[in-house]
């Protein structure tokens, strides 16, 4: 396995809540470049799912929540 996503990080704030993760890909073969690509494509396809999940988030908890992706 050459990806590795961290558990959520909650930050609670008076206005907003955010979810930090840390997302670490180690490419076998390649450049970085091809690791940045790679994290770009996966968020392109999960960004339906993350985008739902943030509103229902923010429905539960009456309050704005942004992910915080960190590579």
């Amino acid at each position: 396995m050459n990806r590795l996503i961290s558990i959520p990080v909650l930050s609670i704030k008076p206005n907003k809540i955010i979810i930090q993760l840390f997302f670490y890909f180690s490419p076998t073969f390649g450049s970085r470049i091809q690791a940045n690509n790679k994290l770009a494509n996966l968020l392109k396809s999960k960004s339906l799912q993350l985008q739902a999940l943030c509103a229902f988030l923010s429905k539960k908890f009456k309050k704005p929540v942004e992910f915080e992706l960190i590579d």
